[in-house]
């Protein structure tokens, strides 16, 4: 009976407990800018028999990230989810718990 007694107190002690959302100001920003210049010679033979093909090309890139986690840069971003059970929920679930406690100690004194 005492098993019983702690675990219903540790219930209802978390099952009591607000729950609230998780503290993030988050800010990401991000460019990007991709160049790219090709130039292609080619010379055909007679008769296209044979070809000679020469190719230049200049590729750039530049990429920035800025990710702001309460006014600190950080390399991941976490977005608050809001997890918590609602007030009808609760109680719900505190008289499922009433219920099954409360016949598992009338089992056990009739038994």
């Amino acid at each position: 009976m005492k098993n019983l007694l702690v675990a219903l107190l540790i219930t209802g002690v978390l099952g009591g407990m607000s729950a609230g959302q998780a503290q993030a100001n988050t800010t990401v920003e991000q460019e990007q800018k991709l160049n790219q210049e090709l130039e292609i010679e080619c010379e055909t033979g007679s008769y296209g028999q044979s070809s000679t093909c020469k190719a230049r090309g200049e590729q750039t890139g530049e990429q920035s990230q800025k990710v702001v986690v309460r006014d600190r840069v950080l390399g991941k971003t976490h977005a608050p989810v809001d997890t918590a059970l609602d007030a009808q929920t609760m109680l719900s679930v505190a008289g499922v718990l009433v219920t099954g406690a409360g016949s598992y100690a009338l089992k056990r004194k009739v038994a």
